[in-house]
């Protein structure tokens, strides 16, 4: 932009979402000398990092609008900011709800999707800001002063989020996680009593235990984003050395967390009676009295610690499971390798 920049940084009040601490280390949400926990108070991880995403702004190249003519400048003009870009989002959003991909489902919460699919197919469906601006040659996020402190860098950033939105691609991806549609309610059945018999008992509808409410596909994609350690977290020796693994989640609603790492012999299978049964590495369990972050210790068991301490190489099968208090529970899994 000529004269402005993109908004960013990070929050004094929040602490990182599990949707950004839990991403693929391929997005490049940690940010050295720039990520911190200190503003928030967050002794346990991070802060808060904002955008998620972005949307061209520049009023040198905004959108085409029409202001009520009894106004002030009122007709067609052309606008920009953040009054352009957040609109944009919101319409990328309706039409992909509306749209035959999408199947009537909602996408409903975006931000655990976006994140997702940002790390496991984020050429197909972002466009990653990476230039600086063209007419100050600046790459952060002032480019009119030059002092921004977050540079415009590969993958995520504080001065553009994941980047752009390449709408056909990721309105698909969008839709493939979004959670089922509601169904519609059916009028039940009138019973008409006999004269000559007592009224039959009504037969009651069939009944199905809801899903949690942001929708199975979307809580399978933050489970996914929390089932294996990256990082130095993801070496065997960090792991032995602490004796387990912690990680921050975020509930979207009461309910109860479980995590289990195994390891699996040639012909195991997760079944109660299979043989040769799984080696169980690591699990740990949370219980939420209402939607909120807490951190989940995956705790290793001795069989775990005598696998790992002797394996240069290890691959594991990692199950999570989020049962909303009242509703049938969603499991995710994901195959993931441990070096030593």
């Amino acid at each position: 932009e000529e004269f402005g920049g993109s908004g960013g940084g990070v929050s004094e009040q929040w602490p990182m979402p599990s949707y950004q601490s839990s991403a693929a280390a391929t997005v490049g949400i940690f940010r050295q000398g720039e990520s911190s926990g200190v503003p928030c108070d967050n002794h346990v991880g991070l802060c808060r990092q904002v955008p998620d995403v972005a949307a061209d702004a520049d009023p040198e190249t905004g959108y085409v609008v029409f202001v009520d003519g009894s106004l002030p400048h009122g007709g067609w003009t052309v606008v920009g900011g953040t009054s352009a870009s957040a609109p944009l989002w919101a319409a990328f959003t309706a039409l992909a709800n509306s749209s035959a991909t999408c199947h009537g489902a909602s996408i409903g919460f975006a931000n655990p999707a976006l994140y997702a699919i940002a790390g496991s197919s984020y050429a197909s469906d972002f466009r990653d800001v990476v230039e600086p601006s063209p007419f100050t040659g600046r790459a952060n996020n002032n480019t009119t002063f030059g002092t921004g402190p977050f540079a415009v860098l590969p993958g995520y950033d504080m001065a553009t989020g994941i980047g752009a939105p390449l709408g056909a691609s990721l309105a698909t991806s969008l839709c493939s996680l979004a959670g089922p549609p509601s169904p519609t309610p059916q009028p039940e059945p009138q019973v008409v009593p006999q004269q000559a018999a007592p009224a039959p008992a009504p037969t009651p509808a069939p009944t199905s235990i809801p899903v949690a409410s942001i929708g199975a596909a979307q809580l399978r994609a933050l489970l996914i984003a929390h089932l294996a350690p990256a990082g130095r977290s993801a070496r065997t020796a960090s792991l032995l050395a602490k004796g387990n693994y912690a990680l921050r989640f975020h509930a979207p609603e009461a309910g109860s967390l479980t995590i289990a790492w195994y390891e699996f012999p040639p012909g195991a299978k997760l079944a109660k009676r299979a043989k040769p049964k799984p080696v169980l590495v690591a699990t740990g369990r949370l219980r939420f009295s209402a939607a909120g972050t807490k951190t989940l210790e995956l705790k290793l068991t001795a069989a775990g610690k005598a696998l790992l301490k002797h394996s240069k190489r290890v691959k594991l099968t990692a199950k999570g499971t989020f049962t909303p208090r009242g509703k049938a529970p969603v499991s995710a899994t994901k195959v993931f390798t441990l070096k030593r």
